[in-house]
């Protein structure tokens, strides 16, 4: 993570992105306090002149002393804003989404998913709400395409898919898979021989189907591939491309890694890396999303209501206390209102469903972004307290 020390009148450098924003220094960003300056800048234009970003970068800065302004911040806006307009002199016109924050003695920059139009926040708190998603949902995992004739690993990393060779012990299809080495009785049938046989335990007897027996070798090589690519994914999750019959399957036959809910369905041939790239984007999301749903099933279900919440100012309470466990906050939604004054949040009006996302990420809970629809009515928020 790049940050700084900003000395009182003194502005320091400002650095620039060197990373995209991750999970790290989310949770960093949120023990901060304020006042904190938060701009969201869009990538640059397909068309312009490369001043668009200059542009809208002078456009921020000015609203965002106007606001420091507004909020009785006028002492430390020169301190907060200095090494913003450092930064503001040298910005890429031609580079991706980014996320600037400055709070007391602080300055980061980070690389950001996509951000649609230009923002400035001011507040007690960082504006993290819509960059929460994209931190959290699978960024780094690996696909597996599934065809008995030719198999695929690829590696889907922030958006963008990689081929990545096979490991060793992974056969390249069924054809070259070699099931030596597997007991006999794991492939055929056998029975009693009855009494008065001696050492003759048991005879072979052929009934199995061809079917059967294409089947139970599949099963056979997908244990084998299951198996071998362990060491490659290595804890993580595994995104299944194919047709739905071979992805059941290989489902059956896994034991060693984690596969994610979703599936790439189709002839993965006919897949190219980009094609991958955006349905593995699409299934992390709903694989988030699926997270979500199964802690918004819990707080519906828990028997002990005492553990559960619901409400933006009592879950914004709960989480300063750092009670949140699991907080699902509904997606794109601002819930605009006063925070109670004290020592650590001398001036208070700002968007309390962020104030309780960024309270859950000071004290380590887990967010789950939601569509609105999946939270409880008139509430765009609910949580799972630890006590």
């Amino acid at each position: 993570m790049t940050a700084i020390p900003v000395k009182a009148a003194t502005p320091a450098k400002a650095p620039a992105p060197t990373a995209p924003m991750d999970a790290e220094t989310l949770r960093i960003l949120a023990g901060k306090t304020g006042p904190c300056v938060t701009l969201l800048i869009p990538a640059s234009r397909t068309g312009t002149l490369g001043g668009y970003r200059h542009t809208v970068m002078t456009e921020l800065l000015k609203l965002a002393k106007a606001k420091l302004h507004a909020h009785k911040w006028c002492d430390e806006s020169e301190d907060l804003l200095a090494p913003v307009r450092e930064f503001a002199a040298t910005v890429d016109p031609e580079g991706g989404p980014l996320a600037v924050f400055s709070s007391a003695g602080f300055f980061h920059v980070a690389e950001v998913a996509a951000i649609s139009v230009p923002l400035t926040v001011v507040a007690n708190h960082f504006y993290l709400a819509p960059l929460v998603e994209s931190v959290f949902e699978p960024t780094d995992f690996h696909i597996l395409a599934l065809n008995r004739k030719a198999l695929r690993l690829v590696h889907f990393l922030r958006g963008r898919c990689s081929e990545v060779p096979l490991p060793d012990s992974v056969p390249a299809n069924e054809e070259s898979f070699d099931p030596a080495g597997h007991p006999d009785h794991m492939l055929r049938n056998r029975s009693n021989a009855g009494p008065g046989h001696g050492a003759m335990a048991g005879v072979v007897f052929g009934t199995t189907t061809g079917t059967e027996g294409r089947r139970e070798q599949e099963h056979h090589f997908y244990l084998t591939v299951d198996r071998g690519l362990k060491e490659v994914v290595d804890g993580g999750l595994l995104l299944l491309a194919g047709v739905r019959e071979e992805v059941f399957e290989y489902r059956r036959a896994v034991h060693h890694c984690r596969l994610m809910e979703g599936l790439l369905e189709g002839n993965p041939d006919h897949m190219t890396t980009a094609q991958l790239a955006q349905g593995a984007s699409e299934a992390a999301l709903a694989h988030y999303h699926a997270l979500g749903e199964a802690a918004m099933a819990r707080v519906r279900e828990m028997p002990d209501r005492g553990r559960t919440l619901e409400g933006v100012r009592e879950v914004l309470k709960a989480a300063g206390a750092g009670r949140v466990h699991q907080l699902c906050a509904a997606e794109d939604t601002e819930w605009l209102g006063d925070i109670q004054h004290s020592d650590s949040h001398p001036h208070s009006h700002e968007d309390l469903v962020n104030a309780a996302i960024v309270e859950t990420l000071r004290y380590a809970g887990e967010v789950l972004m939601l569509p609105k629809d999946r939270l409880p009515s008139g509430s765009p928020v609910a949580a799972i307290l630890r006590f």
